[in-house]
């Protein structure tokens, strides 16, 4: 009887150990991971994070592909959230410092239905963001967003209250795009681009730039998927949105 419960509690712990991780806050934050590539070579590790009812990031099948993404809802919350944070570890994935810069880079193929074309609905799609020095969250350094029919880049000006955005192509829904991210923190002014590319090559890519604010954060990690919000709650989708991702790989030089 002995060495069968030994050989139970064996497997327990053994089960335990292989589950991932899963924390949970009282605004209904989960966070699974961070995780190691299987084999642990070649590919990066990762960590995700849902919250206000968002789908838990999950593989595709057997696929490259991820799925992030909101599940249909009579009465959804005016913000969802369903992302995946990728790097070689969880501090790989972050710029703690100014001086350098970090990109992501990977496939996008989004599916928003109707709420893409509207105004007051925003679809982050790829954000950096942390907490500033003084601890408080703001709105993130630098986003790719879908919002009025367009892929938009936009960030924080600083003021925690306007932001800057600027219109890049016209959005077509459930198409795959080739994305890339970059941003340059400076202590005096940084710098974000996006290069976007639907054809998955260099014919056709376009790349937008826009100055940044100024270095002011502990640290930012880059985060991918769906985190949406509105400014109306009457506009709020009761649809299921998804947000489908391919290959991310997020980098720092």
């Amino acid at each position: 009887m002995f060495i069968i419960r030994r050989i139970i509690v064996g497997m327990l712990a053994v089960v335990l150990t292989l589950a991932p991780m899963v924390t949970a806050s009282a605004a209904g934050n989960s966070t699974y991971g961070p995780m190691t590539a299987p084999n642990r070579v070649g590919q990066p590790a990762w960590y995700t994070s849902s919250q206000w009812n968002g789908m838990r990031p999950a593989q595709y099948g057997t696929t490259d592909w991820w799925i992030t993404g909101a599940p249909a809802d009579a009465t959804p919350d005016l913000k969802r959230r369903s992302e995946i944070k990728v790097g070689a570890s969880q501090a790989a994935a972050t710029l703690s410092a100014p001086g350098k810069k970090t990109q992501w880079k990977g496939w996008l193929k989004p599916v928003l239905g109707p709420a893409k074309n509207d105004g007051r609905s925003w679809h982050s799609l790829v954000q950096l963001h942390g907490p500033d020095k003084d601890g408080g969250w703001r709105y993130a350094q630098v986003a790719l967003r879908v919002e009025n029919g367009y892929w938009r880049l936009w960030g924080d000006d600083g003021s925690n209250v306007k932001a800057w955005s600027i219109p890049l192509m016209p959005y077509v829904d459930g198409y795959a795009t080739y994305a890339m991210v970059t941003y340059r923190a400076g202590p005096v002014q940084s710098l974000a681009c996006v290069s976007l590319d639907p054809a998955g090559v260099e014919v056709g890519k376009q790349t937008w730039c826009h100055d940044a604010e100024a270095w002011d954060s502990q640290w930012v990690v880059w985060h991918s998927g769906l985190y949406r919000g509105s400014g109306s709650s009457t506009l709020q989708p009761t649809y299921e949105q998804r947000v489908y991702i391919k290959e991310p790989v997020v980098t720092i030089y």
